[in-house]
């Protein structure tokens, strides 16, 4: 626990300090759900610190034990943040692959939420790939269920990352007007001009993102 507090407060030494000490303590007691969530904490420590090889190399220990154990809700995590991990490189095609995992997983233990996230994170490497039909179909499925499920701050991602999705559909083809998706059964459509606004809002106030990372998991 105070390996997390300290890493969101960004005092990374320290939390990797705790992190490690807690590893020592669960390897000895062989507590391998502890281990591999430690795993996975170091990982987003060295990833937060842009040491991408070492944040992978933590993520895929925690995968093993999360596999071993069949730690369903955890592997999705962990596949997300080694998803997050091939984006940053640049590596879509690896990326896209354990985004889908996550996604099978989430959509089998009926995360509604991490469901909204797995689209949107498949959504803007479609939109990187320059697959604007795949990338807007999966961002306005997100936002879909988080407007189902009344998440507030993922409908804002959600509209910010379509607007930006669609700007670049429509630099790629300007005779693109609108785009329609479907919510609890109504169809909607979405003029050019309201994306272009919400995107143009949000990405002012440094709200949208390439991709969103799982929450760090607790001790």
């Amino acid at each position: 626990v105070i390996g997390n507090i300290l890493s969101e407060r960004s005092s990374f030494s320290q939390s990797l300090d705790y992190y490690m000490k807690a590893l020592a303590i669960d390897d000895s007691l062989n507590d391998k759900s502890s281990i591999g969530d430690l795993y996975n904490n170091i990982g987003l420590v060295y990833e937060e610190e842009g040491d991408f090889v070492k944040a992978l190399d933590y993520y895929q220990k925690a995968t093993k034990l999360y596999e071993e154990l069949n730690s369903k809700s955890s592997m999705s995590a962990v596949y997300t943040n080694i998803g997050n991990i091939y984006q940053a490189q640049n590596n879509n095609k690896k990326a896209l692959d354990y985004y889908f995992k996550a996604l099978d997983i989430d959509k089998g233990l009926r995360h509604d939420g991490d469901v909204a996230l797995d689209y949107s994170n498949i959504g803007t490497i479609y939109t990187a790939l320059g697959n604007y039909e795949k990338s807007l179909e999966c961002l306005f499925t997100a936002l879909g269920i988080n407007e189902k499920e009344g998440l507030k701050n993922d409908i804002t991602i959600s509209t910010a990352n379509i607007g930006l999705a669609f700007i670049k559909s429509y630099r790629h083809d300007s005779t693109h007007k609108g785009c329609t998706y479907t919510v609890n059964g109504a169809t909607v459509h979405v003029n050019y001009t309201d994306l272009l606004d919400s995107a143009t809002y949000y990405d002012q106030k440094s709200i949208t993102t390439s991709n969103i990372t799982k929450n760090r998991l607790s001790l």
